[in-house]
């Protein structure tokens, strides 16, 4: 995970204080790759989540909502999924009140938009969405003004180190991606524009790579 921090540094607390992750019956049938990404996010947030205050996060992008899910499952913060799509939110409001989960709400909201309306987060978790976004450079700024001081950003996006995958138009198309992916020093620099300072950044996996 890149994770980009908004505001004053705050420290990591100690990854082995947490027990083993519960993985939510609704991502057992994805495909592998998916379950890879989503351990990936858990061990970033297993360093960042703390354990003696109760923290609001937002997820930025959410579709099926199974980090939002997991969050309100597995502790107390109050969780926050946002998706672009009113039916995407519905369905995930029904089953979050479905599963009695009281910490876990949903809301639609464009990111190039003003989210104001929304409140602010102790954590923004932006995953596999930049890539999406015509305006991720605005989509960024509208995040960073709703983080609180001290807060972080985590992205994960494709890409590579000096280079993005290569897609062609019909490839992009099916994907509903806007561009293929993300260099380190694009991603970077964007970030950077947008008032976060870089704290983390490290490869992920897969066939073209995954800034995390």
């Amino acid at each position: 995970m890149s994770i980009f921090q908004f505001g004053a540094e705050s420290k990591f607390r100690d990854a082995t204080t947490w027990r083993r992750p519960w993985i939510p019956s609704i991502l057992r049938p994805i495909n592998a790759m998916a379950r890879l990404h989503f351990l990936l996010i858990l061990r970033s947030l297993r360093q960042l989540l703390p354990t003696d205050k109760r923290w609001r996060i937002l997820e930025a992008g959410t579709k099926q909502g199974f980090l939002s899910f997991w969050l309100a499952r597995s502790s107390s913060h109050q969780i926050v999924g946002l998706d672009l799509d009113q039916t995407v939110v519905s369905a995930n409001e029904q089953l979050a009140e479905k599963l009695n989960l009281p910490n876990l709400t949903f809301t639609q909201a464009d990111l190039t938009q003003s989210l104001d309306p929304i409140g602010t987060f102790d954590l923004v978790i932006c995953v596999h969405v930049l890539e999406h976004i015509k305006e991720d450079r605005t989509a960024l700024k509208n995040l960073a003004k709703i983080i609180n001081p001290g807060g972080y950003l985590l992205v994960l996006v494709p890409g590579g180190i000096d280079t993005v995958p290569e897609f062609t138009q019909h490839e992009l198309d099916i994907l509903d991606h806007v561009r293929p992916g993300y260099s380190l020093a694009e991603l970077t620099q964007k970030v950077e524009t947008a008032g976060f300072r870089v704290i983390s950044s490290r490869p992920g996996f897969g066939l073209w790579g995954s800034w995390a």
